[in-house]
């Protein structure tokens, strides 16, 4: 057994439990997906980013976090949506404009296909 990732998959469950008892509640969803991101897991973050938008579709700290792990895995079209999508939800969110703005310009420079 790793005893280095007993703790991380205990915290993983008491998000799942958490979930659970609360599934329109977007803090674990939150939670989960960064502790997932944290870990390297960055497909298990979004699916949980996902899973808390379907449950919230009115959360921009989810939506941002979504389009974030997107970024990370070069999904830029979905990172763009994400960010959007938060800023749709609350105008103020400062670290979805500046993400906005860096994946708008990555995506400009990127090699066009033939």
């Amino acid at each position: 057994r790793d005893l280095h990732s007993f703790p991380t998959r205990r915290s993983s469950d008491l998000y799942e439990r958490a979930i659970a008892a609360a599934p329109d509640t977007p803090g674990p969803y939150l939670g989960l997906g960064i502790l997932e991101a944290r870990i390297g897991d960055l497909a298990a973050a979004r699916t949980a980013f996902d899973r808390g938008l379907a449950s919230r579709p009115d959360s921009a700290d989810l939506a941002y976090n979504a389009g974030l792990v997107r970024a990370l895995t070069g999904d830029l079209p979905g990172a763009i949506a994400g960010f959007e999508r938060a800023l749709a939800l609350d105008p103020n969110h400062r670290a979805a404009r500046e993400n906005l703005a860096a994946a708008r310009a990555a995506q400009a420079s990127a090699p066009k296909p033939p």
